[in-house]
């Protein structure tokens, strides 16, 4: 239904002309008072979203801030302890009901034989991510680091998935953990060539920001500080330089490189990954906008 601004009459929701005053409907009055306070609601409840991270994330901050003053250089220590006790404790629970369920046993015994280098992982996650705040050449070391634990870590879960499919003979779980097996090293390559874009992006803002703070005065409001820097982390597809949906193109605007070296890296990860890099292009043709300045 439509209802008339004017005499608040019920009219069909493609009328013209109010049946009642003889009013005529203007052609923007095309939403009910409930699609506006949809949108209104939806508006509102983004903007409280986006006030809640930035309080979570301030909080985190602070948080991490005071942790790094107070414990130092043996913060990641404690840390790594503190994660290895937590999966100490689900072992012995995995154990304790191993009497009654055998899968969970079993599950218990193969995470008992990897204590140590569950605890070696522990390590070197918590002072991978220590000096890459710390040591800035360290950055470009983290990203291999943090390939290794995913490897290791997913393996794991294809092991127990493995042993629970076993004990419940699950021949679909099974081919999903043969699946599985086959994507580790494909799945470790993507996510070291995105944590390689991560760190020289996150540097190359770094730099800008740095250079902006000496040349800008300090009269430059904060707003158009904010701006410009959305305006440069913005990713695009490129409607400029693209052979297909212009993700390689647009990466290379991005990060200000020659699109030749992108593509050649894009064809040297599709031999070492079988070919899995075709689904990751195909991924951020849908999710990366086009670039709103280019022809397309």
């Amino acid at each position: 239904m439509k209802t008339c601004p004017l005499c608040g009459t019920s009219n069909q929701k493609d009328a013209s002309f109010c049946q009642h005053c003889g009013k005529k409907f203007d052609q923007s009055y095309s939403k009910s008072d409930f699609e506006r306070n949809m949108n209104d609601f939806g508006e509102e409840v983004e903007h409280i979203g986006k006030k809640i991270e930035a309080s979570f994330e301030r909080t985190g901050k602070q948080v991490e801030t005071w942790y790094d003053q107070t414990f130092g250089i043996l913060g990641p220590v404690i840390s790594a302890l503190i994660g290895f006790v937590i999966l100490f404790i689900i072992i012995n629970i995995f154990s304790f009901f191993g009497d009654t369920y055998q899968w969970m046993q079993e599950i218990s015994t193969f995470l008992e034989s990897l204590l140590v280098v569950f605890l070696l992982l522990f390590f070197l996650s918590s002072y991978s991510h220590y000096f890459s705040k710390k040591i800035k050449p360290f950055r470009f070391v983290s990203p291999l680091i943090g390939v290794i634990v995913f490897i290791v870590w997913f393996w794991v879960a294809i092991n127990i998935l493995a042993i629970i499919a076993t004990q419940f003979d699950l021949a679909l779980v099974h081919t999903f953990t043969d699946l599985f097996e086959a994507l580790i090293f494909p799945l470790a390559i993507l996510i070291l060539l995105l944590g390689y874009i991560g760190v020289i992006t996150s540097s190359k803002q770094e730099a800008e920001s740095r250079a902006k703070s000496r040349n800008q005065s300090k009269n430059t409001a904060y707003e158009q500080k904010t701006s410009t820097y959305d305006d440069t982390k913005r990713l695009y597809r490129s409607g400029k330089d693209r052979m297909l949906g212009g993700v390689l193109g647009g990466l290379a605007e991005y990060l200000h490189v020659d699109p030749t070296i992108i593509r050649l890296l894009y064809v040297l990860l599709l031999f070492a990954s079988v070919g899995f890099v075709i689904l990751a292009y195909f991924i951020g043709w849908i999710l990366i906008p086009r670039n709103p300045n280019h022809q397309w």
